[in-house]
């Protein structure tokens, strides 16, 4: 494998996901509430160990399904 073929470091994914506080914070929700409707699988995102991670590509399309402060 050479250097162009190897896996993306886990700092290169950092920046493409987001933290649970990073989606509270543009949706207009608590953290509390973000965690929440993750947890019931309202909300698309996933547990990476112990920390919610969201794709703010999938999250800025629940938001114009859904709206974001009908849920808060």
């Amino acid at each position: 494998m050479t250097s162009n073929e190897r896996s993306t470091s886990s700092a290169e994914v950092s920046c493409l996901l987001w933290s649970d506080r990073q989606i509270a914070t543009a949706i207009g929700m608590s953290v509390k509430r973000v965690q929440e409707l993750a947890r019931m699988g309202l909300l698309p995102g996933f547990k990476l160990g112990k920390h919610w991670r969201f794709d703010p590509d999938e999250v800025r399309s629940w938001v114009k399904r859904n709206g974001a402060s009908k849920e808060a």
